[in-house]
């Protein structure tokens, strides 16, 4: 055989052995149609991907072109209300196994570790996610291994809320135990506020089967820190600061929040903080995370609550802005057995900018006028949810949001805070909602 043509053979097999994740094949969980996975799993074949998803979520003219990114686009009409995800995933799984499975939103990670069970697939398995998901489970492993977590107790039934309010003075926080982004979350200042929740229609029952926590009100700095885990270390880490706790947004205030500067000495000891916790859970191999807790004024440092997944809302554009990693892709791609960046694995602790968001409330009422765009130059990124002649009621939680800034950039925190004030101000200027 010709000596180039036998280089020209050996090159090739040696290329395709050096990339064995052509070979990868991946099944995604999607409760929101959105992000464009493909677009993250750029090694694995069109044919090597199946999407399951909500059948509303997918519009035909957005299924027509991301039919020929995947070998199966399955839309799924109960989605969360039935068990038709694992059936279809079992059924695809003996006719073309895959490898992965890939989920991204918190309400797929328990049915995504559960699957990868069943089928003995690598990945976050079951006792892992219980821990990232249920805040019952979660603070119970921390407090046994020493980190300090809010008073709280397990509410099924109307007498456990009495049982608590009786040892806990005035106010506490009510809670789901598996749920997200503030909803359903209730704050107790008052004997009547603990009537009203009692008397709520749809909670409680002789049956005793209410899923619900009930915690000390913590009064204090809260924080998110935001991070990422490769092979169980650390590379990638760093705090966020709360200008307005996300509770706030039930009240009807906005909600905000900034990476702190690297000068600041909180960076280090809440870094450290998040790896502790870390260490104390079932931590994922590999994966990211979402931490909030809370800093009071003796500096105490208590627990609120984690998750494995990427933070909401502002997170993911503040750290492609200020550190040039894009959160999202590298949980995807560590669900799907992939590498990460190099931005990733040597992260830069040292943001470039500083960023955050600005979370503006549904107020109950009739939209009269509200912005279509924003005119500063610092806000990078803002979305409009509601139209002239919504009908809103008030917000239940973080995701009840009339309009909001993903993407606020600053040099400083005291700029953020000044353009965070004018931003605010600007919004409802040009904002009518009437009762």
């Amino acid at each position: 055989m010709n000596s180039k043509i036998l280089f020209f053979f050996i090159f090739h097999i040696f290329i395709f052995l050096s990339k064995p994740s052509f070979a990868v094949k991946v099944l995604i969980l999607s409760l929101n149609a959105l992000p464009h996975y493909e677009d993250f799993l750029e090694e694995v074949e069109p044919h090597h991907r199946v999407l399951m998803l909500p059948a509303k979520k997918l519009t035909q003219e957005e299924e027509e072109p991301r039919r020929l990114k995947y070998r199966d686009i399955f839309k799924v009409e109960n989605y969360l209300e039935s068990a038709e995800v694992e059936q279809k995933s079992k059924e695809l799984y003996d006719i073309h196994p895959f490898d992965y499975i890939i989920a991204t939103d918190e309400f797929d990670i328990l049915r995504a570790a559960r699957l990868r069970e069943f089928l003995g697939l690598p990945g976050q398995q079951y006792d892992s996610a219980i821990a990232f998901r249920d805040k019952i489970v979660m603070k119970s492993l921390l407090e046994k291994k020493g980190i300090i977590v809010p008073r709280f107790k397990k509410i099924k039934s109307g007498v456990d809320l009495l049982e608590f309010a009786k040892i806990n003075s005035f106010p506490f926080v009510v809670k789901p135990r598996r749920g997200a982004g503030s909803l359903g979350t209730t704050l107790i200042r008052s004997e009547i506020d603990l009537q009203n929740l009692l008397l709520r229609k749809g909670i409680f029952n002789d049956y005793h089967q209410a899923k619900l926590e009930a915690e000390q009100f913590i009064e204090g700095d809260m924080y998110h820190i935001n991070g990422i885990v490769v092979g169980g270390k650390v590379v990638a880490c760093w705090p966020s600061l709360y200008i307005t706790n996300p509770i706030s947004i039930l009240e009807r205030d906005n909600l905000s929040s900034y990476l702190i500067p690297s000068q600041d000495p909180l960076v280090r000891v809440l870094n450290g903080y998040a790896e502790s916790v870390l260490q104390a859970l079932p931590t994922p191999l590999n994966t990211v995370f979402h931490l909030e807790t809370f800093v009071t004024q003796t500096n105490e440092i208590i627990f609120c609550e984690i998750a494995s997944r990427v933070g909401g809302c502002g997170v993911n554009p503040s750290w492609k802005e200020s550190f040039g990693v894009d959160l999202m892709r590298e949980f995807v791609r560590l669900q799907g057995g992939l590498s990460v960046s190099e931005a990733a694995l040597n992260f830069s602790y040292e943001p470039s900018c500083i960023s955050g968001e600005v979370l503006f409330p549904k107020k109950k009422g009739t939209v009269i006028k509200v912005p279509s765009e924003c005119p500063f130059s610092w806000v990078k990124e803002f979305k409009v949810y509601s139209k002239v002649g919504d009908v809103l009621v008030s917000p239940d939680e973080v995701g009840d949001r009339i309009a909001d800034i993903p993407l606020l950039v600053a040099s400083s925190k005291e700029e953020f805070e000044e353009r965070m004030n004018i931003a605010n101000s600007w919004f409802y200027e040009n904002t009518t909602i009437e009762d």
